[in-house]
């Protein structure tokens, strides 16, 4: 063998080795101390992750005493003690917490009542980003005033706005406000509904706005102002905003449009909508018109990408092009059946799209739920309802969670999905799988495996659920175990090698190869 053969041979196996070297890092259990709490207080349930390219994640957690007991703030225990953390691989953040002081910004002493829940978006009120945290908390005052907090990546957290403040250039004034993400670049994007100043109970319309602590705020969109590129001219309509922002701060969202500045839209999926991008309400440009919209995303190009049921598309280099669409019968599918409902999707920066879709079956065998990626003009599914699952026996795909979908940078996919093993037991398993770096399907974590939490304490894994992957290849994700705990944990399995220790590595593994090739050789 040549000793360039030698040098691939080794590096081939140097990657090899780095995915057969899996790690896991648990980074909250039930009944493990709770970070920024009094001695003995512990964490109890876990909801809502997020994940960072900083190996941070950020949840919601329900608060227990020593004894695993529930804590509550009030007497008879109606509310439970629950509060936001992030916790890094060597750091950990308190962000808020049910019944203490709230940070400045609300006139007067407050404390929070944390509900971050919106059963509306179905959604929870913080958003995590390499830059730091947005938060929807809600503080308990004369009265409950909602409001949005700030928090940098190490410091002090600001106010961004609050129920009842005066809108700026404009008599109206803010209602409820909604969280909707913190770009890597750490500026903020919210949605506000707009009230009259005497009437707080009856919203008038939304609005959407970026923030930042130097810039403060910048209203993108509103109900009732002109829609940009419409003929003939439309307004933007009283409907809530479905948005996304990259990490230079170019903002995407879609809003019903209206034929007249006070008309007000109904929520019949058949309104007119369009898709606007730009940074600020005087720059926004038309990118579509559709009906039906579900989801919308912008990568750090600018390009953008957009579901809404009936197709997938992308908007890139001034040209709007198809991804899939209703109807057609994408491959991978068992029995071969068309697509239905497309309504998820993901979008890196080299314009790789994925996205979750229905699709139909036959007399026979039902349809399910896939995940497919385009890249190149080609569609090539990663897992449909009936598809081989990666592992040792013959188990396929039931229900792919296609709402759980994640995508990186490097254009790995993760997600969660339930197998079964038809040739066996046919018992219905959760799982949590990934792509690697060559796209090759790889299982994370199974439900009915063991799991070491740390110190050799293993757990069987009952369910698994709430994945994500980052642009380093980790995979975060939360399980629950068969003796009624659960935690959060990252793995690397599919982690992409830092490229200098990678090709050190390499390197010396080259150089012994080499020297011991030469020592034969003699």
């Amino acid at each position: 063998m040549t000793r360039s053969g030698i040098c691939c041979f080794v590096l081939s196996a140097v990657l090899v080795t780095s995915h057969a070297r899996a790690e896991i890092r648990t980074v909250a259990v039930t009944g493990s101390a709770a970070p920024g709490t009094t001695a003995g207080e512990t964490f109890l349930g876990f909801r809502e992750l997020q994940f960072n390219n900083r190996g941070e994640v950020a949840f919601y957690a329900e608060l227990a005493d020593s004894n695993g007991q529930g804590l509550y703030v009030d007497s008879p225990d109606i509310t439970p003690d629950v509060g936001v953390w992030v916790v890094g691989p060597t750091t950990s953040r308190l962000i808020a917490r049910q019944g203490r002081t709230a940070p400045a910004g609300l006139p007067g002493s407050s404390v929070w009542l944390i509900d971050p829940f919106d059963s509306d978006d179905n959604r929870y009120g913080f958003s995590l980003s390499d830059a730091g945290l947005l938060f929807e908390g809600l503080a308990r005052l004369s009265r409950f005033d909602r409001g949005l907090w700030y928090f940098p990546a190490s410091e002090d957290p600001v106010p961004v706005a609050f129920t009842g403040q005066a809108m700026p250039g404009d008599d109206l004034v803010f209602g409820r406000l909604r969280a909707r993400q913190m770009s890597d670049g750490g500026r903020a994007l919210f949605e506000a509904a707009l009230h009259r100043p005497d009437d707080t109970e009856h919203p008038i319309g939304s609005s959407l706005w970026t923030f930042t602590p130097t810039e403060g705020m910048n209203l993108i969109a509103r109900t009732g102002l002109p829609a940009p590129g419409t003929l003939p001219p439309a307004f933007f309509g009283n409907s809530s905003i479905g948005s996304s922002i990259n990490a230079s701060g170019d903002v995407v969202f879609f809003k019903k449009i209206i034929a007249s500045p006070d008309g007000i839209t109904s929520g019949s999926s058949s309104a007119p909508q369009g898709i606007w991008s730009g940074r600020s309400l005087d720059d926004i440009e038309l990118i579509s018109l559709s009906t039906g919209i579900e989801a919308v995303t912008i990568n750090n190009r600018g390009d953008v990408a957009f579901a809404s049921g009936s197709s997938a598309r992308i908007y890139r280099d001034g040209q709007l092009s198809p991804i899939a669409v209703s109807s057609q019968t994408p491959p991978g599918t068992t029995p071969a059946g068309p697509l239905h409902r497309i309504d998820h999707i993901a979008l890196n920066d080299s314009g790789k799209t994925s996205f979750g879709a229905m699709f139909f079956g036959d007399d026979i065998t039902p349809g399910g739920w896939g995940i497919w990626e385009h890249e190149g003009g080609e569609l090539r599914p990663v897992a449909a309802s009936g598809m081989n699952a990666p592992l040792q026996d013959e188990s396929v795909f039931t229900s792919v969670k296609r709402q759980s979908l994640s995508m990186n940078e490097a254009g790995q996919i993760a997600f969660a999905s339930t197998v079964v093993d038809f040739s066996g037991d046919e018992t219905r398993r959760f799982g949590v799988f990934a792509q690697d770096i060559n796209g090759d399907l790889h299982t994370i974590v199974l439900s009915g495996e063991e799991l070491d939490i740390g110190d050799g304490d293993l757990r069987t894994v009952f369910t698994v659920h709430d994945p994500a992957i980052n642009n380093l290849g980790q995979v975060v994700f939360q399980a629950r175990f068969t003796d009624g705990t659960q935690g959060i944990f990252v793995s690397d399995a599919v982690a992409v090698p830092e490229p200098s220790s990678l090709m050190l590595m390499a390197s010396a593994l080259c150089i012994v190869a080499m020297r011991r090739r030469r020592r034969v050789s003699f």
